[in-house]
């Protein structure tokens, strides 16, 4: 792969077909990378980077970090466990790339918006309270 073009997408989609672990967004195993430079020898590093990247970023793959036990490596097979600090930094990735957006307003927004109906005018008077004092 010629490392001057642009990277395509369909270059991208093309490989991530052709590896299992990465159509499932199964938790890549720390030293991925170096497995996937023995598996594609002549891709240049600004390929896998983008690759690794795109991949990474990925909700369900975030997901799987964030609640799977255990990494994978490019063959399928079992690598390590997941450890709690990567889970965190999944778990920070996933709310900074993919905020919830809310689909129902607040109680507070929905209340102001409801039309009041017109009623009797109320006066509130406060009543003033003098102390006395002795002389």
């Amino acid at each position: 792969m010629n490392s001057n073009h642009a990277i395509e997408p369909s270059e991208i989609n093309e490989i991530i077909s052709l590896v299992p672990v990465f159509k499932s967004n199964l938790p890549l195993a720390i030293g991925a990378y170096k497995q996937a430079e023995k598996l594609w020898p002549g891709a240049s590093q600004k390929l896998l980077k983008e690759l690794f990247s795109h991949i990474t970023t990925q909700s369900e793959y975030l997901n799987n970090t964030v609640y799977g036990h255990k990494r994978f490596n490019l063959d399928e097979s079992l690598a390590q466990e997941i450890k709690p600090r990567h889970k965190c930094h999944a778990k920070k990735l996933l709310k900074n790339l993919y905020p919830i957006k809310p689909t129902v307003k607040p109680k507070s927004d929905v209340l102001a918006t409801v039309p009041v109906k017109a009623g009797p005018k109320v006066i509130i008077k406060k009543r003033r309270t003098f102390s006395m004092e002795a002389a």
